[in-house]
């Protein structure tokens, strides 16, 4: 096991996402910048309190967002053993927390942006 990536909006969206006229498009992209933003502020709160050593598995979390999708992740070598935990230590799902957190406004977004005039 290595880093940890979540991806928020699947593969299932994209065909519909793909068909969207270029201004909604440009909404959903937006939102889903916004949000990627929020999360990874949050994910990174929430290690501070929940996971903070070194600053390192701070340091590593990330988002990226392609035209549909926003990926959440940390680049950590062992950030996948904190986040899911092992046998001998418990998970600390910082990632999920914050995802979690942010997912009702980031879905009343994403509909708002993907109606005409959005």
């Amino acid at each position: 096991m290595g880093s940890a990536l979540f991806q928020i909006i699947t593969s299932g969206y994209n065909q519909v996402l793909k068909e969207l006229n270029v201004d909604i498009k440009g909404n959903v992209h937006d939102v889903l910048d916004k949000h990627g933003r929020k999360i990874e502020t949050k994910a990174k709160e929430i290690i501070t309190r929940k996971a903070f050593r070194t600053g390192y598995l701070r340091s590593q979390t990330y988002y990226r967002v392609t035209p549909f999708e926003l990926y959440i992740g940390n680049r950590a070598e062992y950030a996948s053993y904190v986040f899911f935990g092992t046998y001998k230590m418990p998970a600390r799902p910082c990632l999920r927390e914050a995802i979690e957190w942010d997912r009702p406004q980031l879905l009343k977004d994403l509909d708002k942006a993907t109606k005409p005039g959005g």
